[in-house]
């Protein structure tokens, strides 16, 4: 078994050999267009192409275009899953989700800023999926650790390192700094 991510469209990427148990789709943007095609729904569709007849597939939020044709999608293939709604921010620096099954969920979060909580909840749907209890997904939450993004390697002068490199991730990191 592995975990593979997607480098450059689904229908195209070396992934899409695979047959995989679980797909999930982060926010969609605009990348790699003068190959995929010009427009978002162009791009997704290359994505949306991994959720194949049976498959668990999760979604995270989506502009309205890309979320239509993944609904779609998953109602055509057949796919158990869906929309992923981005954990709510708890008190005390915790964060608080719904698993699938329908169980909260509440942890901390080993990832600085607010758009983690996206990532966050599309990956203990998908820990979910794969048979992970609450407890371990908490605890993963807990102890992840992702060098190089938004991370504080010092406080005097205060120092984040990230490597955002598309304008989604780029407003993200923004928003994290602000």
């Amino acid at each position: 078994e592995a975990v593979l991510e997607v480098g450059f469209g689904g229908r195209l990427d070396a992934t899409a050999e695979c047959d995989p148990e679980l797909v999930l789709l982060v926010p969609m943007e605009v990348e790699h267009a003068e190959l995929l095609g010009p427009s978002l729904a162009d791009i997704a569709g290359h994505d949306v192409a991994l959720c194949r007849f049976g498959r668990t597939c999760y979604f995270a939020p989506q502009v309205p275009e890309v979320a239509a044709l993944l609904t779609a999608r998953f109602a055509s293939q057949g796919c158990a899953g869906g929309l992923v709604p981005p954990a709510e921010a708890g008190t005390g620096g915790r964060l608080r989700l719904r698993l699938p099954n329908g169980e909260a969920l509440e942890t901390t979060l080993g990832l600085a800023g607010g758009f983690q909580r996206t990532n966050a909840a599309l990956a203990a749907a998908g820990a979910s999926a794969l048979g992970c209890s609450a407890a371990a997904i908490a605890a993963g939450l807990a102890a992840v650790r992702r060098p190089g993004r938004f991370e504080r390697v010092a406080r005097r002068p205060e120092v984040i390192i990230d490597g955002a490199h598309t304008p989604l991730s780029s407003q993200a990191l923004r928003a994290a700094v602000e």
